[in-house]
């Protein structure tokens, strides 16, 4: 699960993203990334519920979370 935040979280994802295609093809590794837009996901519920997230994250191994700061 790939979370992008807002500002500049995008571009911190970006550059994340070229890193695991780097080490998934210089050490074999399976790295599949899902996108997760907040934001979208929100605003089509018409709420930020943070449980929602939580159990949705919970079905994958590994979160990768661009944002700076909290």
């Amino acid at each position: 699960m790939m979370l992008e935040g807002d500002g500049i979280g995008p571009e911190i994802m970006r550059s994340a993203k070229r890193i695991l295609s780097v080490l998934s093809e210089n050490f074999n590794i399976k790295i599949e990334g899902v996108p997760y837009n907040i934001r979208v996901r929100t605003v089509n519920k018409g709420e930020w519920n943070l449980d929602m997230i939580i159990d949705e994250a919970k079905q994958y191994k590994a979160i990768l979370k661009a944002q700076w700061g909290i």
